[in-house]
């Protein structure tokens, strides 16, 4: 289960999407405007996903983003995504 979650991370494998979030990791993500998602605006984001579901690439299912803001409400910067 690890290894499906958490595989070598290998340049050579990534798709375009990954190759888009390499690039946008490595640059500044704070703005003067950009502000932290408050717990509540989280809560209310992880509790609407399908706990069966995975929102994205990455094959996490909602379940884990569920127990993950369980146990770490105040973490809210792990959710940070663009808005738009």
């Amino acid at each position: 289960m690890l290894e499906h979650f958490t595989p070598d991370d290998k340049e050579e494998d990534d798709t375009e999407l990954h190759k888009q979030a390499r690039a946008q990791a490595l640059e500044p993500a704070a703005t003067g405007d950009d502000i932290d998602f408050t717990v509540e605006e989280t809560r209310n984001a992880v509790a609407s996903m399908d706990k069966k579901k995975a929102p994205g690439e990455d094959g996490i299912i909602g379940e884990v983003y569920k127990s993950a803001f369980e146990v770490f409400p105040r973490y809210t910067r792990w959710f940070k995504y663009d808005r738009d």
